[in-house]
């Protein structure tokens, strides 16, 4: 069975406390790095989505060349996606917190998921639990739900059938704590890689950036909430996020 996770020298855990500085300094410098990258490739990249978009209202576009735009749209979409986690990873931006309903968000997610997934043969099964709203930055959940989303379907592409994706909302009304749980029937996590897995430069894809489950992590963790990662006894693995729903908890 394939590995599901690449591990790289970088991520390395520092032994001394010149290793943690050492490795802060260059994750700053990293940082500054990728923000005036990012930033100059999303100019061009918005470019491109607009004059595709375009294209696409023009009705005397025959279908295959339509069908060739909307890929183009789809991966231009998914490159600003990395683009806007590696912002993420250089800004630090705080949550702008407002009540939503964490129902309309996952289907929306699903929603705009649902040609690739579909493409490559996953089939989806949702179990969406009745909410009260949750008090947080829309954006920014949507791109953690997006990331591990996406993660689950490059992890299931190319395994055998069938490729299923779970997705279950629930709450803890004593806790005051819903709970998003995103499964997948992929490639098992290895264990020596889950207590790493939310490294940065640690990635599950040969051409990913290693950023987006950290960038994952450290959004959830703003909202006071938690995200993990396990193995599931029947095969694949699950990510699992609780954030609380309660406007003063933080």
């Amino acid at each position: 069975m394939k590995s599901r996770i690449t591990m790289r020298p970088e991520t390395q855990a520092p032994h001394t406390v010149d290793d943690a500085l050492v490795q802060s300094e260059k994750l700053s410098a990293l940082g500054r790095m990728v923000a005036a990258i990012a930033h100059d490739i999303n100019n061009p990249l918005t470019a491109i989505l607009g004059q595709v978009q375009l294209l696409l209202r023009v009705a005397e576009v025959a279908q295959p060349i339509r069908e060739r735009l909307t890929i183009v749209a789809d991966e231009a979409f998914r490159a600003a996606r990395i683009v806007e986690n590696l912002l993420t990873f250089a800004r630090h931006t705080p949550p702008a917190r407002r009540p939503c309903s964490l129902v309309e968000l996952i289907r929306w997610v699903l929603e705009l998921s649902s040609r690739q997934l579909q493409q490559s043969g996953i089939e989806v099964v949702t179990e969406l639990e009745s909410c009260p709203p949750v008090w947080l930055d829309e954006n920014q959940i949507r791109q953690v739900l997006l990331n591990l989303v996406e993660n689950a379907e490059q992890a299931m592409k190319d395994e055998p059938a069938p490729r299923r994706l779970t997705v279950r909302l629930g709450r803890s009304e004593a806790e005051g704590r819903v709970r998003i749980e995103i499964g997948d029937t992929g490639p098992a996590i290895p264990a020596d890689a889950l207590p790493r897995i939310f490294d940065p430069f640690v990635t599950t894809k040969r051409s990913g950036t290693g950023l987006g489950l950290w960038v994952a992590l450290a959004i959830v963790e703003q909202h006071g909430g938690q995200l993990s990662a396990e193995n599931q006894s029947a095969g694949g693995a699950v990510f699992i996020i609780t954030l609380p729903y309660r406007k003063s908890a933080r």
